[in-house]
């Protein structure tokens, strides 16, 4: 009567490990801007695309510090806001403050949906400048997965970008955005805020440099390019899921296939080890393969930041299929 039991918690507590950071990142409210936050008095912006889908970046912004000012963060929102399954994940991150590099901590917010660069502690107050460049994969779309007005000329590929990102907690005076593309734009439009109503200043349109520029902006309102281009869209780094499931599933459905395998074949181990220990004592190697294997899988789930929970799958399959090996008394001789 405890084996079925055993299996029956086991199979609740792996729904629950799943579940509950899932529903943590989903509810996880943004974190309110610090009013003693300074300004960014001049935003600058360098963008060069290339025919593969990879966008090098470098952000300069100007600030005005006062004292007992908090450091300063820059951060990420790793799902597309124009198609759910997409990851724009930065990578290759490396700062500058006045002209200096500068250590990058790096943290998880959400789950594992935003990315943040805590670049600077506190400074000393007055003028400074902070450099950002990185790197993300995947940027252009095809316009099938555009969804654009019916207005627009439709392109092999398009590219929607904020060329002035939201994860800038802190008003903007002015911003200035450079964009090099691998070909002329054949349409471009940019909108400040989420309303596609709104418009900046552009020129270049139809060659392949360019600019865009702003006045003041709130904290947290992205400025977002829409450009047509002549060129093939490139594959993009997806996940079938939403964004809110990474922190459970990860973003690699070759390793949620691997660790489901793994689930399966420790069970089974487990399962038969079980079943040979109502009549004589598991095999020692078995065991220990089994285990080994494990806690192997265990500990990459843990190391990653934040854990992965799918990693405790295999647990699940060991606890499920071995659940007779917890109860089973030594044989009286």
């Amino acid at each position: 009567m405890l084996r079925p039991l055993l299996r029956v918690l086991a199979l609740a507590a792996t729904v629950g490990l799943l579940v509950v950071p899932v529903l943590a990142s989903s509810q996880a409210p943004q974190q309110d801007i610090d009013p003693r936050s300074g300004l960014i008095t001049d935003f600058r912006g360098d963008y060069v695309l290339s025919a593969d889908g990879t966008l090098a970046a470098k952000e300069t912004v100007t600030t005005e510090t006062r004292e007992g000012q908090p450091g300063v963060a820059r951060s990420w929102d790793l799902r597309d806001p124009f198609d759910s399954h997409v990851r724009l994940v930065p990578e290759n991150i490396a700062v500058e403050v006045d002209g200096r590099s500068q250590p990058v901590e790096l943290q998880w917010q959400q789950g594992r949906r935003v990315r943040v660069a805590q670049i600077a502690d506190a400074v000393t107050a007055g003028t400074h400048t902070y450099t950002v460049r990185y790197t993300v994969d995947g940027v252009l779309s095809s316009s099938d997965a555009d969804s654009g007005t019916s207005r627009e000329p439709r392109t092999p590929s398009v590219l929607r970008w904020d060329v002035v990102p939201r994860g800038w907690d802190v008003e903007i005076k002015r911003s200035t955005a450079h964009l090099t593309l691998p070909a002329g734009t054949e349409s471009v439009r940019c909108a400040t805020g989420r309303d596609p109503d709104t418009t900046c200043d552009i020129t270049g349109t139809g060659s392949d440099r360019i600019t865009i520029t702003t006045g003041a902006l709130p904290a947290r309102t992205p400025v977002t390019l829409r450009a047509g281009l002549p060129v093939e869209a490139p594959g993009r780094v997806t996940a079938p899921w939403p964004v809110q499931l990474d922190r459970a599933l990860g973003r690699s459905v070759l390793d949620l296939a691997a660790l489901l395998v793994a689930a399966f074949a420790l069970g089974g181990i487990a399962y038969a080890l079980d079943r040979r220990s109502r009549h004589a004592a598991p095999h020692v190697i078995l065991t220990v393969l089994a285990w080994v294997s494990l806690i192997a899988l265990l500990a990459i789930g843990i190391l990653a930041h934040p854990p992965v929970t799918a990693y405790l799958l295999p647990v699940a399959g060991c606890a499920v299929g071995g659940a007779g090996l917890l109860t089973r008394r030594p044989a009286v001789r």
